[in-house]
């Protein structure tokens, strides 16, 4: 009778064990290669815009904000301070929105590289999930930089600051990997990330109180930040930046609603990437 550990050693030695085993990491590996395709423009991006974003809030818009608050500033900082780390956040929703769509289709609809992967032992989940990797990694290649602008700028002054970043990333998360399971139902590319990306993605930036306090929105708006991801992720980067005055309870609000959204999207694409690639 062969002992356990003799057929677990069997089983981690046949064909596709290696895949079996790390396999979320070989698509992590695939994705980045192809990034690296692209990799001036990710470069350009992560230089530029936050440049651009000091230089509009700090110089443009900004000053004329500050000439009008005085010292009291916003949220009791000035608003450099106030709009930047709440820019990084959806700077990495944005970046984050475009793998998601354009990744996904490009897996399932127009190149079908996750085809390909799922006819290898790589598992569904595996597939899924180093994907969701891949696109972490290319949306701190935006968000990292960023912070360290808004660092530079003086925006930060919290020992905490380091952590905006990751509420930037979890923010972005919230919002695109379910994005990634609405893709995986697309069958005919029709508009529909063009579409995402006008009725959704732009109103998200605008009334999710990134350049001015959701409180300054009409009743009848406030809402859309009350449901953004972009609002929660935003309150705990300002709260990680120079800290506010919102309740304990309030930024564990923010946490979970970001966390349980993640959770909720990994299972819905996870269930699409089944139905699309195991007919």
């Amino acid at each position: 009778m062969t002992s356990a550990p003799v057929a677990e050693r069997a089983r981690r030695e046949a064909p596709g064990g290696r895949s079996r085993r790390l396999g979320a990491w070989y698509v992590l590996e695939h994705e980045l290669r192809e990034i690296r395709s692209y990799g001036v423009v990710t470069i350009a991006e992560a230089l530029g815009a936050p440049l651009i974003a000091w230089l509009a809030f700090g110089l443009g818009v900004g000053a004329l904000v500050q000439a009008g608050t005085g010292s009291a500033g916003i949220d009791g900082v000035p608003y450099l301070a106030f709009v930047l780390p709440a820019m990084m956040c959806g700077l990495a929703l944005q970046v984050w929105s475009q793998e998601a769509m354009f990744g996904t289709l490009i897996g399932i609809t127009w190149r079908r590289t996750f085809v390909a992967m799922r006819a290898t032992p790589l598992s569904v989940p595996q597939i899924a999930t180093g994907f969701v990797l891949s696109v972490l990694v290319r949306t701190a290649t935006a968000a990292i930089p960023y912070a360290v602008v808004v660092w530079i700028a003086g925006a930060f002054s919290s020992p905490w600051a380091p952590a905006s970043v990751a509420a930037a990333l979890l923010g972005a998360a919230a919002f695109g990997v379910p994005l990634m399971a609405y893709a995986a139902t697309i069958r005919r590319d029709t508009g529909q990330p063009a579409m995402v990306f006008r009725f959704v993605v732009l109103p998200l930036t605008l009334f999710s109180g990134t350049m001015f306090p959701l409180s300054t929105l009409p009743d009848w708006l406030e809402w859309i930040g009350w449901a953004s991801p972009l609002w929660h992720s935003s309150q705990l980067a300002r709260a990680a930046a120079y800290g506010t005055t919102e309740p304990a309870w309030l930024v564990l609000v923010h946490l979970g609603v970001l966390v349980v959204l993640v959770a909720a999207g990994w299972w819905l694409f996870v269930l699409g990437l089944r139905r699309r690639l195991e007919r």
